[in-house]
């Protein structure tokens, strides 16, 4: 079972790796709205290395942000993101992020975050 998982993880990974939103410095900022109270919204340091366009996945907003990506912060892998971010905002530590070619519906503008690193 372990073995399918990981599979299934590196595979996504190898696809979605050219469509990466992905960014390689310091989380400058993190907001809750209570407007989407569930969703943790992380402002980077710098913008993304390859931004998505418009019509990629559920972001159709006209503008995808270049420098913002967003966690479900409901769900447990979203906790768990949602520590490593408070993390690198207090340590001030480069920070990997990588986003879905996707946005959440309450946030068409928004990229997802599929992966994260904290760099010593």
């Amino acid at each position: 079972m372990k073995l399918k998982i990981l599979t299934m993880l590196f595979s996504t990974m190898i696809v979605s790796q050219g469509y990466a939103h992905s960014f390689n410095c310091n989380v400058s900022d993190v907001t809750i709205s209570s407007g989407t109270p569930d969703l943790v919204y992380i402002t980077m340091g710098c913008k993304a290395s390859s931004p998505h366009s418009s019509g990629t996945g559920n972001c159709t907003a006209t503008t995808i942000s270049a420098d913002t990506v967003v966690i479900d912060g409901s769900s447990e892998l979203g906790k768990r993101y949602f520590s490593m971010v408070l993390t690198a905002l207090a340590s001030q530590k480069t920070t990997y992020i990588s986003a879905y070619g996707t946005c959440p519906l309450e946030s068409p503008s928004t990229p997802l975050v599929y992966s994260m690193k904290i760099s010593s």
